[in-house]
Parts: C-alpha cells; structure tokens; sequence
C-alpha cells in the first residue's frame, strides 16, 4: 500500500535530515507508490533559473532592478507571478502558481482563487496546492465550490487543500463528498478529514472505516486517519478493534496504539506489523518507539526492507505511552 500525507511528510523529513538530494527523495517517494501530486507538493522538481516566465520578463526585471529597493523587487516579483496566471501557455501558468504558494505573499491569495476558474486542469490542480501552501483562509469559501470539479484529480487536490488549512468551514462540505463516484477522491476526502482534525469527523471516517463494500484502500485510509482523530468515538473504536484483533485497522491505526501505550497490546501491533511487513513507516516507527518488543519487531522488519538500497531509517518521533491516559 502506498503511503499516506503523514507517512510520506514523515519520510521525506528523515531523508532531508540525513542530506538526502531531492532528486533522489523523488525516488523513494515513487517506489514507495506516491502519487504525483503528492511527489510535487512534499518534494517539488527544482528548476534552473531560465524558467519559461522569466526568460518572458527578464529585461522588464532588469530595469527594475535599476530603480527600486531589494524589497521591491521581491513585490515585483510576486507581480509578475500574478500577470503570468494570464499566460497564454498553460504550462506557464502553471509554473507560476506553484512559484506564487511558494512566494508566502498575502498578495498572491486572490489571484491565485481567480486561477481556480482557469479551463486547464493542470492550473487548477496546481492553484489548488499553491493556497494550500499560502495557509491563508480566503481560499477555504472559493475552494470548497471546487470541491464539484469536473476533474477528480483536481476534487482530490482541493479536498487535500482544505484538510491542510485546517477550517472547520471544510467538514461539512469534505464529508458530503465522502461518497463521489471516484475512488481516490473519496482516499483524498479521508485524508482530508485527518488533516482538518476535527474531533466531528471522527463517526465519518468510523462509517467509512467499517463500511465493508467500501473500497479496501479507502478503508485503510480511513482508520490511519481516524487514529489522529482525538475524540472519545475514536478512543471507543479502536480499543475496540484492539480487543477484536482486527488487524488490518490496528495496522493502519498504529500510532494512536503507540501513543497510548497500552500494556499487553504488544503482540497484537507486532502481528499486524508481520501481516503489513511492506508498511516500512510503521516499521521505522516501532523500531525507535521506546518499547523494547516493538523495536525489535521493527528492526527486524527493517532489515528486509527497501532501506537496505538507499539509506538507513531515521529517528522517528513516535513514542511509547507519549499520550497514556
């Protein structure tokens, strides 16, 4: 199974600590069967500095450059950004939304919700990661009337978005869409819910977790998500799965287990580790965890992974009875 927002975020933070190249962090995140929308965002491609925008605008820069402060010229910047959204090549609008979410200027905010409307799918996808970027809750209203795109793969984008910016104006809309006909929408719509964190979103993910003609991955989705839900409903379902050894749950839901250290639950999260062995994450995870058994379930499971061809685990944050109630 491929990794989830939080796993691959998790993964590539280790891999930069230990001065992984992005190129190869690009890499990993492939093997390990991230999508491209999730490479870009987590491990976007570096261009050279002659991109198609700034080849168009660079004697206008030039001349600016001669007149105004150093402050000025980053606003310039920003404003060129913006007159390329109106580009006529698609591509170039692209690369100028990806440059504006990553600029952090407040000014970008309403010509980027202008550039949800743009008739390429390429640019709305890209705008929609852009105010994902930016943070700013302008872009939670204009988002959410995306949310009916054309374009699954720009449904999935905009439900991530707002599950990153974190409004609780999201959960309705994000819930309403937990059955669209598309399969990696409805992934990108649990993933969503565990993003926002709403203790609200707990009985959907639940329904969609136990929902048994639901599709298995959209399941798994559901419960990871549901295990950083911290609500009573989420405490009440999951030991519940615990006490019934439902594994595949208990996989998918590891860290909350591990957060709560519960005593005797060791066997089970090492049952599920062995039934999930290809889960590396959760490998990595027990492996520096603090508990003596799951470190060295984890350890040995590390030891025939994909780690062995690239570089070893990094420290995980995750840790024994951290959050014992």
């Amino acid at each position: 199974m491929s990794l989830n927002w939080q796993e691959a975020a998790d993964l590539v933070a280790r891999l930069r600590r230990q001065g992984t190249e992005n190129s190869e962090i690009r890499t990993v995140l492939r093997q390990a069967g991230c999508s491209d929308v999730k490479i870009e965002r987590l491990a976007p491609m570096r261009h050279g500095w002659v991109s198609p925008m700034r080849k168009k605008w660079f004697w206008v820069l030039i001349v600016l450059v001669g007149l105004i402060t150093l402050a000025e010229v980053f606003d310039a910047l920003v404003l060129l950004r913006i007159v390329a959204l109106q580009d006529e090549n698609v591509f170039v609008r692209a690369n100028a939304a990806r440059a504006l979410g990553r600029s952090g200027n407040a000014r970008a905010v309403e010509p980027l919700i202008e550039a949800l409307k743009d008739k390429e799918k390429l640019v709305r996808l890209d705008v929609a990661l852009a105010l994902w970027e930016l943070g700013d809750k302008r872009a939670v209203e204009p988002l959410i009337e995306v949310l009916n795109d054309a374009e699954p793969g720009v449904r999935w984008t905009v439900a991530l978005a707002l599950g990153g910016l974190g409004d609780p104006r999201a959960l309705e809309p994000l819930v309403a869409r937990m059955h669209d006909r598309d399969r990696d929408m409805r992934i990108g719509v649990v993933e969503a819910l565990g993003l926002l964190g709403d203790p609200r979103a707990a009985e959907p993910l639940i329904a969609a977790m136990d929902d048994k003609n639901e599709d298995e991955l959209v399941r798994w989705r559901a419960a990871v998500s549901l295990g950083g839900i911290d609500s009573p409903r989420t405490t009440e379902r999951l030991l519940k799965a615990l006490r019934n050894r439902e594994l595949h749950i208990i996989g998918a839901a590891y860290r909350f287990f591990i957060r709560r250290g519960i005593e005797g639950a060791e066997s089970i999260l090492i049952d599920a580790l062995h039934k999930y062995h290809r889960n590396l994450i959760m490998a990595d995870a027990f492996s520096t965890c603090g508990n003596e058994q799951l470190e060295e379930a984890g350890k040995d499971s590390l030891e025939r992974g994909i780690w062995a061809y690239f570089h070893p685990p990094g420290r995980s944050q995750l840790r024994w009875g951290s959050d014992k109630r």
